[in-house]
């Protein structure tokens, strides 16, 4: 079908407005601040192909007007399908689950198929009225994956996750909206249909680009909300955090009429591995300690680097007898585990005729035992957590005072 002047200048009408679309989306994606994981990096990159794919589907569904209609068709769907497959894709990234090369064959598959269906249907049975429902049904299927991921894997407290699922869903149920509109509403293949693909494809893009930079933005505010609570060098919490929600962990357990203890922890002779081995060697004890601690913690226990060598332990639903046996068995830990560092030989600087024939002979690995000192208390009904910390640091306090590496209950 040939058009007139004005249909033509609506073609490229809306080629113009789909292409800027498509480069303001890639733009405002790649202006995203940088992702902490690859696989999310990744993930911008399929979503960036997406919109890429999606136009070049566009600029061949125009072709149709231009009187390569069968070639329009067959080559239209076949990107339009790949389009669907590469946020698919992303979406996968974004959750960081993996994309195997054995995972890309039905995708290939799918492609194939309907590629074959497409060219029967457009070049030897021409039938838009069977082609039309295979091609939406095709579309369909990544998006059910692409849902079913974000569903799965998606946070429930983050917006951007909900605004990308609904995307999605949004997207599912318009598609099967299109069979009426194309196949009975516009006549076939007449220019109008193109304002109709034009807003369409504006619409879904631009609900999944929100969904994806609300997604990405919610994530980078939880690792700034997760940077400011957790102490950087141990992966503990640190005291802010300790005392904005310890309070709400102490209140919950005294409504429910649970036990609660308090454990305050201080490394033996800390000072003295820092005057011997260095500050850098006492920075690997106190990852080393606060690694193991976090090994045997549940997941409503909650550790705090409360100070230098000095940690508290807040455990829920635990009383002073379940907090003294854990106690014992996290100092078996202690003792099974030293610190084992094996330290590079510093090779003195000699000029090269003067270097010796064979390589120096690596220094042995350094072991540095490691031991502690517990106080603990459970925290009765009417003590709030500055007393209980009080109570917990004198028992802390005797434990040394008694020759360290043992326990005191308060």
């Amino acid at each position: 079908m040939q058009l007139q002047t004005a249909d033509i200048n609506l073609v490229l009408f809306s080629i113009s407005v789909l292409l800027i679309a498509t480069l303001a989306y890639i733009l405002f994606i790649q202006s995203l601040p940088v992702q902490p994981h690859a696989s999310q990096r990744t993930a911008l990159r399929y979503f960036s192909w997406f919109f890429v794919t999606g136009f070049a589907a566009f600029v061949l569904f125009c072709l149709r007007y231009f009187g390569w209609y069968a070639t329009s068709v067959v080559s239209a769907n076949l990107l339009y399908l790949s389009s669907i497959y590469l946020f698919y894709f992303g979406i996968r990234a974004r959750y960081q689950q993996p994309i195997h090369r054995h995972f890309l064959v039905w995708p290939l598959f799918h492609l194939a198929l309907m590629s074959v269906l497409m060219w029967y249907f457009s070049f030897i049975h021409n039938d838009m009225y069977i082609r039309l429902p295979i091609f939406l049904a095709s579309m369909c299927l990544p998006l059910l994956l692409s849902f079913s991921t974000i569903r799965q894997f998606g946070l429930p407290s983050n917006l951007g996750d909900r605004i990308l699922k609904l995307s999605v869903l949004t997207a599912l149920l318009t598609l099967p909206a299109l069979y009426p509109l194309f196949s009975f509403m516009l006549r076939p293949d007449h220019s109008s249909q193109i304002l109709v693909t034009t807003l369409v494809s504006l619409t879904l893009e631009t609900l999944c680009v929100g969904g994806l930079a609300i997604s990405y933005i919610y994530d980078l505010i939880d690792k700034l909300r997760h940077d400011a609570h957790t102490d950087k060098l141990t992966g503990a919490k640190n005291r802010r955090y300790f005392f904005r929600f310890a309070p709400q962990i102490l209140q919950q357990m005294r409504l429910q009429k649970k036990p609660v203890c308090l454990v305050i922890i201080d490394i033996d002779h800390f000072k003295k591995v820092n005057d011997q081995h260095g500050h850098q060697i006492g920075d690997l004890v106190l990852q080393h300690f606060a690694a193991i601690i976090l090994q045997q913690l549940k997941p409503a226990d909650l550790l705090v680097r409360y100070g230098g060598e000095e940690f508290a332990l807040l455990l829920p639903d635990c009383a002073i007898s379940g907090a003294v046996l854990w106690i014992h068995r996290l100092q078996t830990q202690i003792h099974r585990q030293p610190l084992v560092q094996q330290l590079s030989f510093a090779q003195p600087s000699l000029p090269l005729a003067e270097m010796p024939a064979e390589p120096a002979t690596a220094l042995p690995p350094l072991s540095i035992p490691l031991t502690a000192s517990f106080g603990v208390t459970q925290i009765q009904p009417g003590v709030d957590l500055d007393q209980a910390f009080k109570q917990a640091d004198a028992a802390l306090y005797q434990a040394k005072l008694a020759g360290r590496n043992r326990l005191e209950i308060a």
